[in-house]
């Protein structure tokens, strides 16, 4: 599980392994899910459905990385998409002025793949720096998306608005690995902390939480604003 060793920076924080011998002190292999606080799982498969079906029905919290259809949960938090881009720049635009949504709210990020010759300029953190981007459709209409194709092992996330005079930007860039441990991480303490609503929700679901406690595990994120005439 890529965010173990990010969890267990955490005091305090016990770990159960399926299916894995523990290597380390506070981690335990586990065969069942309702004596914890939080199930969290890369994706939903085969292997993990029926673990996520345990988690919901005994009222735990499911932390995962992949984006989820089809999933019902009416009595406990499921925080989905916290690998994909989408998820860290929703949580980021959180971080925006409240009259943010007056001039609407543009998010950006990266994904694997060849970089565009051509697009819309989205300017990310360093080391990424500037892309091209193409537009993808959201299902709220204040916000505009934009998905940059990059190669190599960085992944980042901006999310830009304003009121009219003055637009902010912030943003993260690090390496993909460690963002998205870091990312699994920051919403399973979240979820423990009982910061998200039930139902299927993003990981900026939690408000100011989940960007907390990222930041404490390590999530440096770059803010500038620009004042209009």
């Amino acid at each position: 599980m890529r965010a173990s060793r990010a969890l267990l920076a955490e005091p305090g924080v016990l770990i159960g392994l399926f299916d894995e011998e523990p290597t380390t002190q506070r981690v335990e292999r586990v065969n069942r899910v309702d004596d914890w606080d939080v199930l969290v799982v890369d994706e939903v498969s085969f292997a993990t459905r029926n673990r996520i079906d345990e988690a919901i029905e005994a009222g735990v919290a499911v932390a995962i990385g992949a984006e989820v259809h089809g999933l019902d949960a009416p009595e406990s938090p499921v925080v989905a998409g916290l690998l994909e881009g989408h998820g860290l720049a929703a949580a980021l635009a959180r971080l925006l002025p409240e009259g943010s949504v007056e001039t609407g709210i543009r998010l950006a990020w990266t994904e694997e793949g060849h970089p565009l010759d051509a697009g819309v300029a989205v300017g990310f953190p360093e080391p990424v720096g500037p892309l091209w981007a193409e537009p993808r459709t959201l299902i709220d209409p204040a916000r505009q998306a934009l998905v940059a194709p990059t190669n190599g092992r960085w992944r980042a996330a901006v999310a830009t608005g304003g009121s009219y005079g003055s637009t902010q930007t912030v943003g993260v860039a690090d390496d993909r690995k460690f963002l998205d441990a870091l990312v699994l991480t920051a919403a399973a303490l979240a979820a423990a902390d009982g910061a998200y609503p039930d139902g299927v929700v993003g990981p900026g679901a939690a408000g100011e939480t989940f960007i907390e406690h990222a930041r404490r595990a390590g999530l440096e994120v770059a803010s500038f604003s620009t004042d209009g005439e």
